[in-house]
C-alpha cells in the first residue's frame, strides 16, 4: 500500500521496476509484461526482488546484462554464473554478493574502483597490507597532491561506515573527502559534519543516518542547494521521507518511484 500522500498517478512507470518492495510489483503486475519497454527491463534487472527475477527468467531475451550484473539476488547470480561472458566488470563491482566478490577477485584489473562496493573495499583492506601501507605513506606525492590510485582509496575511505574505515580517517583525518564523507552513515560521520558545517557535501541528501537529515534541515537553512532532491527522494529513511513530505512540489518522480519507503509496510509514521 502506498503512502497515503503518495499520488499513484505521478509514479514513473520506466523507474518502479527498480523498486524492490512488493508493493511496486504488485503495482507492475498490474501491466502486461510483455508491454514492458526497454528502460522497464533495464532497471527490473537490477532489481533484488524474486518476483522481477521471476519475470527475468521467464524473458531471458529482455534482461539487461549490465544491471543484471549489480544484482544481489542469488537467482541473478545464478544467470551470470551461466553467462559469465556478458558479466558488466562496471556493474559487478558494486555488487556486494559474496559470489560476485569472489569473482571480482580472481579478476582485479577489470575492478572499476569509482563503483567498488563496501565489502569488496573492507575485503582489500584486510588482504592487501602492501596496498594499504602505500596509501598511508607519502610515496608518489608531488606538493601534497594525491594521486588517483590514493585519491580513490581516500575517497572510499570517507565513504564507507565499516569501523576499519573510521578507523583509518580517525588516523588521517587531512586525508578526509569530504564531499564522501557527507554519505557515510556513521555517527562518528555525522559529529565529523556537524563540526564542520561548512565542508558538507550534497551526499549528505542520501544519508540514510536519520541525524543526518536533521543536519541537512539546519544547514539549508544558509545554503539551500545544499539539498539535492534528486538523492532526498531516493533516499529511504523516515525523516526523508518527512521532508519531501513538506516539500511535494520539489519531488523529482522518477527517483521517488525507486524508493521503496513510499510503500507503508507498518513501520513509517509520518511526523
Amino acid at each position: 500500500m502506498l503512502l497515503d500522500w503518495i499520488d499513484p498517478d505521478k509514479l514513473d512507470y520506466d523507474t518502479l521496476p527498480a523498486n524492490p518492495h512488493d508493493g511496486a510489483m504488485t503495482l507492475l503486475s498490474q501491466t502486461k509484461i510483455e508491454e514492458f519497454r526497454r528502460w522497464q527491463w533495464f532497471h527490473l534487472s537490477e532489481n533484488p526482488n524474486d518476483q522481477a527475477l521471476a519475470w527475468l527468467q521467464e524473458n531471458p531475451t529482455k534482461v539487461d546484462w549490465s544491471t543484471l550484473s549489480a544484482n544481489t539476488n542469488d537467482k541473478a547470480i545464478a544467470l551470470l554464473k551461466e553467462n559469465r561472458d556478458r558479466v558488466n566488470w562496471w556493474y559487478l563491482s558494486g555488487n556486494s554478493h559474496e559470489y560476485a566478490i569472489q569473482l571480482l577477485k580472481e579478476n582485479p584489473f577489470k575492478i572499476s574502483w569509482y563503483n567498488v562496493c563496501d565489502e569488496l573495499f573492507i575485503s582489500r583492506l584486510k588482504e592487501d597490507p602492501k596496498n594499504l601501507r602505500y596509501c598511508l605513506s607519502n610515496e608518489d606525492e608531488e606538493n601534497g597532491e594525491l594521486n588517483e590510485t590514493k585519491t580513490q582509496f581516500w575517497r572510499f575511505a570517507s565513504k564507507n561506515p565499516h569501523e576499519n574505515s573510521i578507523a583509518l580517517l580517525k588516523e588521517n583525518p587531512h586525508r578526509i573527502d569530504w564531499s564522501c564523507l557527507s554519505f557515510n552513515s556513521s555517527d562518528w560521520a555525522i559529529c565529523q559534519l556537524r563540526e564542520n558545517p561548512d565542508k558538507i557535501g550534497s551526499g549528505l541528501s542520501l544519508n540514510t543516518n536519520e541525524r543526518a537529515m536533521d543536519l541537512l534541515l539546519e544547514v539549508s537553512k544558509t545554503r539551500p542547494e545544499i539539498i539535492e532532491w534528486q538523492w532526498l527522494c531516493k533516499n529511504t529513511s523516515q525523516k526523508a521521507m518527512d521532508i519531501l513530505y513538506e516539500n511535494q512540489d520539489k519531488i523529482q518522480w522518477g527517483f521517488l518511484s525507486q524508493n521503496p519507503a513510499i510503500f507503508y509496510d507498518g513501520s513509517y509514521v509520518l511526523k
